[in-house]
């Protein structure tokens, strides 16, 4: 079962990185175009975690929680 955690994660991995890297790349584009300026990430931080966990809060709403993986090094964690 834990080969099949770490596959399944793997491909959330690597779609979640598409998506990520669309939504960055089109909100950095609108700062810039209505500011001119780079984006500090930072600054988008919150946005992205106030979407997080509203979808979260959503998923928990239905009865859907994370599932416990036994897989501490994978890439999903990442510490700051």
């Amino acid at each position: 079962m834990e080969e099949l955690d770490q596959t399944i994660m793997t491909i959330f991995d690597r779609e979640f990185e598409k998506i990520n890297s669309r939504i960055w790349e089109k909100v950095e584009d609108l700062v810039c175009e209505a500011n001119g300026e780079e984006v500090d990430s930072e600054a988008l931080l919150p946005y992205y975690l106030f979407y997080y966990k509203l979808l979260s809060n959503q998923l928990e709403g239905y009865g859907i929680v994370a599932k416990d993986i036994p897989i501490p090094q994978h890439s999903a964690i990442r510490w700051v």
